[in-house]
């Protein structure tokens, strides 16, 4: 119903009071995007219809009109004290026109304001239910991604309990694999409702080459992609992306899938970003236990049991290939003079330099360890004794000088277990810090014979 035809003289009184006594209430309606004109005519319209029509109540299709008003204002984050005295300004605008006023203005105007309340209150209600079963869906994935420690059982859970809660139809969960690396290196670990070739397919998406997702990961936003073009997820029409971090400090990317066109609401993004910030967490808390597990607390390489491991393995493929291997024991000479003279901070210190040493010198390929106290390993896959000689060289020609290293190499040879070969490698380390701990006790004896000669 338009104003104009209406009543020239209310429309005209309605704006002096929006530029006037209802500045304020305009200002705020327009603060969170609705026009206060084009509401206040939509109210008027109300009122002045069912005048118009004579009933004594609202008739049903502008009251359909006014509820629908009052409940997108609350989407839009309206205050109802806003609405309301807007709405009572409209009666005001009616008065002051000089338009004769019949009595049930009064009455109409309370139907009017219980009808926008009860539309307002409605939607209030229906978002508070909302967001008691988004917490609930909450607390089911972060109990699901808190019962294990293991990586991808972390993952796998999560994303289970995330595609049930919003309904979709699958998902896929990538872990960062090589976080130095730019862009960094992610790998598909747990799918959902995907069949196995749709499992391969993903696993071989270069995800953050997609400019959309890149942006979103500096952003540390959740990507909404209502059409997804050029088959980016195979069979599926609409996805929600959403980075397990941000920039630098992503672990991972997590994907929920729809195998039709749609739009996702604020609520459904809003919650996935929420998921996503629990899974990142879990993830982070399993692969740090992850490292402490398998990692030696002061040097960052491997520890004695990730050692063994890996080397049992290595040893398996080597004896199947017929491929060399050799194994590289070292000690340090002297640490516990170190501790002694200047503490174990300056122990702690030294076996540090040493590890430094060793990661800077071996391959990517070979596992190198600190085997326990001032004892390290290093088994060189694919390595023979001569090139496993050249990296103890090179190890000792790294080192501070104040520091020394007696290394014992065993090459593997058909028929040699995991401990015959360690204890062929002991055997030779200490042999060599036999003859060093000799040497050191000659050249002690020498200073003190030269000593006494000086003196």
């Amino acid at each position: 119903m338009n104003l104009a035809a209406g009543d020239d003289r209310v429309r005209s009184a309605l704006a002096d009071l929006l530029a006037g006594e209802l500045a304020e209430t305009a200002r705020l309606l327009e603060e969170r995007g609705a026009a206060a004109p084009t509401v206040a005519d939509t109210l008027l319209d109300t009122l002045l219809g069912t005048l118009a029509a004579g009933g004594d109540e609202i008739p049903l299709d502008l009251a359909l009109h006014a509820r629908l008003c009052a409940e997108r204002l609350q989407r839009q984050g309206v205050g109802l004290d806003t609405l309301l005295e807007l709405a009572m300004g409209v009666e005001t605008a009616i008065k002051m026109s000089g338009r004769r006023a019949p009595r049930k203005l009064a009455q109409l105007t309370r139907a009017l304001v219980l009808l926008l309340t009860r539309g307002y209150m409605e939607v209030e209600a229906d978002q508070h239910e909302e967001q008691k079963a988004e917490l609930r869906a909450l607390i089911r994935v972060a109990r699901a991604v808190g019962r294990t420690l293991d990586v991808y059982e972390v993952a796998e859970a999560g994303l289970r309990e995330t595609v049930k809660a919003m309904q979709l139809d699958g998902g896929a969960i990538w872990q960062v694999r090589d976080g130095s690396a730019r862009p960094p290196q992610l790998v598909l670990a747990a799918t959902i409702g995907l069949s196995e070739h749709e499992s391969r397919f993903l696993a071989q998406l270069d995800l953050l080459g997609r400019q959309q997702v890149a942006a979103a990961v500096r952003r540390g936003v959740p990507l909404q992609l209502d059409q997804v073009e050029d088959g980016m997820f195979g069979p599926y029409q609409s996805a929600l992306v959403v980075p397990l971090g941000q920039g630098r400090s992503l672990s991972g990317m997590l994907v929920v899938l729809s195998r039709h066109q749609r739009s996702f609401a604020e609520v459904e993004v809003s919650f996935i970003g929420a998921v996503g910030d629990h899974v990142a967490l879990a993830l982070e808390h399993s692969l740090t236990h992850l490292r402490e597990a398998h990692t030696d607390y002061l040097t960052g390489l491997s520890n004695r049991s990730e050692f063994e491991r890996e080397v049992r393995r290595s040893l398996a493929l080597t004896a199947r290939h017929g491929r060399p291997l050799t194994l590289m024991l070292m000690d340090m000479d002297g640490l516990k003079a170190i501790n002694d003279s200047h503490g174990h901070h300056a122990g702690d210190e030294a076996i540090r330099a040493v590890a430094d040493v060793i990661r800077g010198v071996v391959r990517t390929s070979d596992v190198s360890a600190r085997l326990g106290g001032d004892e390290f390993g290093v088994a060189m896959p694919d390595a023979a004794l001569s090139h496993a000689t050249e990296v103890a060289d090179r190890v000792r020609r790294a080192l501070p000088g104040h520091l020394e290293i007696s290394f014992g190499l065993a090459e593997w040879k058909p028929g040699l277990d995991y401990g015959a070969l360690f204890e062929a490698a002991d055997q030779l380390l200490y042999r060599e810090k036999r003859r060093h701990r000799a040497r050191r006790a000659r050249a002690a004896k020498l200073r003190a014979l030269r000593q006494r000669q000086a003196g």
